[in-house]
């Protein structure tokens, strides 16, 4: 996951060129345009939820205390051992969850950095930025 999301002004040099080499010129209440590359990214992350499987996997790995087998996934969940196999190489893949080896298991847990990028990604993407300590809505 990016540690930080960039973003552009529409129409500057480093975030908004068309394919015909034009700028793109912002419309009314145009703000601030995210940074094609991340945009990306979050389309990936977005991509790897639309899945039910994946959310109740990556749901059920998020409110683990340690990283679990595979083998402990199918057993609690009830899902075939290769769909949990396949939708948590998914999962790796986009980041949301880290994995490593003990013996012949593999071990997975949620990546906790999700926790807080996942939710700011949504914010941005609709045009929520996170406002500094103070500035935003009080909660």
């Amino acid at each position: 996951m990016p540690d930080r999301p960039t973003v552009t002004q529409p129409g500057s040099a480093s975030g908004a060129a068309r394919r015909d080499g034009m700028q793109a010129q912002p419309g009314p209440g145009a703000g601030l345009a995210l940074d094609r590359r991340d945009a990306e990214v979050y389309a990936r992350w977005f991509h790897a939820l639309s899945d039910p499987t994946r959310v109740i996997i990556l749901s059920y790995l998020a409110r683990q205390h340690d990283p679990v087998p595979v083998g402990k996934v199918v057993a609690d969940l009830g899902i075939g051992q290769s769909t949990v196999s396949r939708h948590l190489r998914i999962l790796f893949e986009v980041g949301f969850v880290a994995r490593a080896r003990s013996h012949a298991n593999r071990l997975y847990a949620v990546n906790r950095n999700c926790i807080t990028r996942f939710p700011e990604a949504a914010e941005l993407i609709m045009g929520q930025p996170k406002l500094p300590a103070g500035l935003g809505p009080a909660r």
